[in-house]
Formats: structure tokens, C-alpha cells, sequence
């Protein structure tokens, strides 16, 4: 998009911000099943923010961008991080979660395959002429969701993630629907700011507590894993995973209702999430070493993720300048 959305911006940077506390496995304990009921579903929710229906697309076009911004990343860090073998280099292409542990590879990259087969799917759905009627886009969201349900659990994983790829095409589309909506509804905020900021934030506190939900979902393994499609009870992930969606893109509102010059710190950290996704895993681990001192968990996750996202950053302008290919530039 050639004019971009300042609260999608900020949506996508505070959601890496909590991907990266996420992640800090040593002071998260009890974030950790509240951040995984909603942060993978927000990041596709506002892919489909952004996505047009209404423009004509050529598909071998678009999917080789799409294999070039997601796919070739994709590759080069997971041969970068893993050792390299003949075996590791099949399971690589697998590209399933599972494949990609297995490979000693960034078990995150996982998120990539998912991601374009979401988008081959959405460009397939707006390639039939269907998706500009809103009564076939909520049919269909219906069903993919359904069928990220149902389909039945392999140890390995499916190829590229389609499982999972079904479930976030569900979310995308819910994004894309939404689209038409929060922008009317933003413009009336922006028009209307004392009453913006009201209601957003009312809303983000009222979303915040419908995301309490996810402690009456206790699927396998104590928490919402949706890299490996364990939901525990569809319904309230479905709940969860909306309202904390919604809370992120509430507050990310009222944060540009707050201030019409922008935060242009976090609009660099929204437009570079996928740069920050694949490289803050090492530099988190980098901070194991404050474990050895006395510190209260809150202050250790506090200085990680601070620390991180800055390092991450900064990484980042030098990936952009010297190496934008490994982020698909």
C-alpha cells in the first residue's frame, strides 16, 4: 500500500512487542497462555486489514512476490540457523512446525509457510470474483474456519502448515471484513477525537476483559498452541482470539488518536515485524545471563523485552540497508 494505516502500523508493532515477551520463556510464566489465545490470529487479522479485493491481480504475479517476500526468507534463515544436511533440508521444505524443530532450524519460521498459504488462498478466493460480496466472504470464513477445526491431527504436521494456513485464512478474512468498517469508524474518531479516545480506550478495557476467557480454555498442553492447531474448545478460542485481537487494534487507535504527529518508533517497529520476528530469538537468549542475579521476574522480562526490541531494531536498519533480500526486499 502506497498510503499506509498508522493504527495497523502500531497494531503489528505492539503485537511483536508481545510476541517478543512471549518468547522470554524465563520471566513469562504467566503471560505466556494469555499472549498464545490471540497473538497469532491479531497478526493475520491485520494482514487482511490492508488486503484490496477490488483490484485486478495477476495470480503468477502475486505469488511470486508472495514467494519472494515470505517463502525466500523463509528459506535463507532456516538454512542459516540450522545445520546443514540433506536431511535437515527435506524437513525444511516439509514446513510444518514440527519439520522445522526438527531441522534445529527457528522453530518461528513456521509462521511464514502458514502466512503465504493464507494469502494463496485469499487471492484465489478474490480471483473467482466472489470476495466483493460480503455474504460469501462471512460463508467462507465460516467454512475454512470449520475445516481448521476438523481436519485431523498428523504428528508431522501438514506441508507448509496448511492446517494451521486454514485457521489463519479465517482470521484474514474477518480482518478484510472489518476493513470498510473500522475505517468509517476511525474517520468518525479522528473527526470527533475527545470522543475517539473515550471510546477506544473504553473498549480496549472492555475487550481486555472478554480476553480473560482464555482461562476456561485448557486445550493440550496448558495453553493455546496454534503453530501446532491445538486449540482446546473452538468456541472459546474463536472468542478469545477475536476479543484480544480486538483490544490490540482498540488501543492501537486510541494511540493515534492521542498524538497526529505519529510515534514513528513504533510505525518502524510495525513495518519491520517480519524482520523483528526473525532474529529476536537469539538476542532474547543473549539476556539469559541476568537469570544468575536476584531480579523480580517483572523487572528481568521488562529489561529483555526493552533490550531486545532495540537490538532487534537496530539489526534491523542494517538487514534493510545491506541484506533486504533476507527479509524479501
Amino acid at each position: 500500500m502506497k498510503n499506509r494505516i498508522l493504527y495497523v502500523d502500531y497494531m503489528k508493532g505492539f503485537a511483536i512487542i508481545l510476541v517478543i515477551m512471549y518468547h522470554v520463556n524465563f520471566a513469562n510464566e504467566s503471560l505466556k497462555p494469555l499472549l498464545a489465545s490471540f497473538l497469532m490470529p491479531a497478526f493475520f487479522f491485520s494482514t487482511g486489514l490492508v488486503l484490496r479485493v477490488g483490484e485486478q491481480i495477476s495470480l503468477r504475479e502475486t505469488f511470486m512476490k508472495k514467494l519472494h517476500r515470505l517463502m525466500l526468507p523463509y528459506l535463507l534463515w532456516a538454512l542459516l540457523y540450522a545445520k546443514f544436511s540433506v536431511f535437515n533440508l527435506l524437513k525444511i521444505f516439509y514446513g510444518s512446525y514440527w519439520s522445522i524443530a526438527h531441522a534445529g532450524t527457528l522453530t518461528s519460521l513456521w509462521f511464514l509457510p502458514v502466512m503465504f498459504v493464507a494469502l494463496a488462498f485469499f487471492y484465489l478466493f478474490v480471483k473467482t470474483g466472489l470476495a466483493n460480496r460480503l455474504v460469501y466472504k462471512l460463508l467462507l470464513m465460516v467454512i475454512v474456519f470449520t475445516i481448521g477445526c476438523i481436519l485431523p491431527h498428523l504428528r508431522i504436521g501438514y506441508p507448509w502448515g496448511v492446517d494451521v494456513a486454514f485457521m489463519a485464512f479465517a482470521f484474514m478474512l474477518l480482518g478484510n471484513i472489518s476493513q470498510d468498517y473500522l475505517e468509517r469508524l476511525y474517520l468518525y474518531f479522528k473527526a470527533h477525537t475527545t470522543i475517539g479516545l473515550t471510546i477506544s480506550i473504553l473498549l480496549f478495557m472492555l475487550m481486555f476483559v472478554c480476553t480473560q476467557t482464555y482461562q476456561l480454555n485448557n486445550p493440550l498442553g496448558g495453553w493455546v498452541n496454534m503453530k501446532c492447531a491445538n486449540y482446546g474448545n473452538h468456541g472459546l478460542f474463536a472468542l478469545t482470539a477475536v476479543c484480544g485481537t480486538m483490544m490490540l487494534l482498540f488501543f492501537s487507535i486510541f494511540i493515534e488518536l492521542l498524538n497526529n504527529r505519529g510515534f514513528k518508533w513504533l510505525s518502524f517497529v510495525g513495518q519491520n515485524t517480519l524482520c523483528i520476528f526473525l532474529i529476536h530469538k537469539p538476542i532474547i537468549t543473549c539476556f539469559r545471563f541476568l537469570i544468575s542475579f536476584n531480579i523480580p521476574d517483572v523487572v528481568l522480562l521488562t529489561i529483555t523485552v526493552v533490550g531486545t526490541l532495540i537490538l532487534s531494531s537496530l539489526l534491523c536498519l542494517v538487514i534493510n540497508r545491506f541484506l533486504p533480500i533476507m527479509v524479501g526486499r
